[in-house]
This record gives C-alpha cells, structure tokens and sequence, in this order.
C-alpha cells in the first residue's frame, strides 16, 4: 500500500500519522485493530462472534469496491462473510452478543416479515408460521434443523429470520469497518505510537512489500 509513499514524510519533524491516508493507516494498524476489537468486545462475546462470521476480514476489500466506485465495502451488509454456522452456535451468540435493543429489533422485524406473508398470501391460505406468536417464530428458527418443515414457505420465512439475527451479530464485527466508524478507530491506535516508532513500521512494510 505504500508503493506511492512520500519517503520525505520519514525525516520530517510533525507528527508522520497526520499525513498518512486512511489506506496507509490501515495497513500499519490492521492487526492491532483487529486487538481493539477483541479487547472491546471481551473475550466471550469475541468467540460468539467469531462462530458466526469469518473474523479475518479481507484488508483489500475494506475500503474499495468495484473497479470504479470507491466506498467502503463493509457498509453493505451484504458483503458480510459467516462461517458455515449451526442453529445452535447461532442461538448461543444471540443470547451472548445481543442486546434487549437488538432483541427488540428482530422481534419488529418478526412482525413486519409477518405482516408480508399474511398480505401477500396466496389463495387465503396463510403459512403455519404466521399463526404463532413472535417469541415461537424466533424459536423455531433456532430448532427447525430437528425437525421436518413441511412448507417451503414457512422454511423461507425462518431462514430470513435466521439471516437478520447472523447480520445483526456480524454488525458488532463489522462496525469497525464501517466508513463511519474506521478512520477515528485507526487514529485512537496511531495515537498510541510515537514518530520513531510508527517510522520503524513504515520502513519495515515498505522493505516487506518490495522483497
């Protein structure tokens, strides 16, 4: 990342991370964010999280998309990467990582994907699922790998549940990511270097990257 890196910056007196990019400061910071991260979270959300999504993210993913566009790649939800999960390592993060807020959205979104099915309903017949109450839907979507579910779409209807609890547990990762969110996260860390210090880096990952 730094193959178009002022070397001058190295020999001058004002503090170097002010005139670094944010590419620059992300390749340096990279590892200890992801050390923020885990040390924000604590170690028992950190591992429910980790079931669920694939923790490493991408470094050259994280603030380009597309070979045109530049954004943030991690603002879309549908980037997010999960881990080949089970319902029960997905229950277990729920009750571990979410809040009574993040609770209370999944039940509105239970109630608003409801009230989907039951407009859209073909030939007045409504889904099985649609007769039980908020609490029941989220539970079955934690148990219907044992047992059979006889309509595809009842089945359909757990698996979006499914999907919005997975993301709401991947945002808790993914935030730091966020454009939002990443630049104050990498400053808080470079904050913690001084000039010697994030100079040794620097020279240290240019010599990397032309070896």
């Amino acid at each position: 990342m730094f193959k178009n890196f002022n070397y001058s910056k190295l020999d001058n007196t004002i503090n170097l991370s002010i005139s670094l990019n944010l590419e620059d400061k992300l390749d340096i910071c990279f590892g200890d964010l992801h050390q923020r991260i885990k040390d924000d979270l604590g170690d028992e959300v950190f591992k429910a999280i980790e079931n669920i999504v694939e923790i490493e993210c991408d470094i050259n993913r994280v603030t380009k998309y597309g070979a045109t566009q530049y954004s943030f790649y991690y603002d879309d939800c549908a980037n997010y990467e999960y881990r080949n999960y089970s319902l029960d390592e997905l229950k277990n993060s729920y009750e571990i990582v979410l809040n009574e807020k993040d609770k209370n959205d999944i039940k509105d979104f239970v109630q608003d994907t409801k009230n989907d099915y039951i407009e859209n309903s073909r030939n007045d017949y409504i889904l099985k699922s649609c007769n039980l109450s908020i609490d029941e839907i989220i539970c079955n979507t934690f148990t219907r790998d044992k047992y059979h579910i006889d309509n595809e779409d009842d089945d359909e209807f757990h698996s979006r549940v499914e999907s919005y609890i997975a993301m709401l547990i991947a945002d808790k990762y993914y935030r730091y990511f966020w454009q939002e969110n990443l630049e104050n996260y990498l400053n808080e860390i470079l904050d913690n270097y001084s000039n010697d210090e994030l100079k040794d880096i620097i020279e240290y990952i240019i010599y990397e990257e032309e070896q």
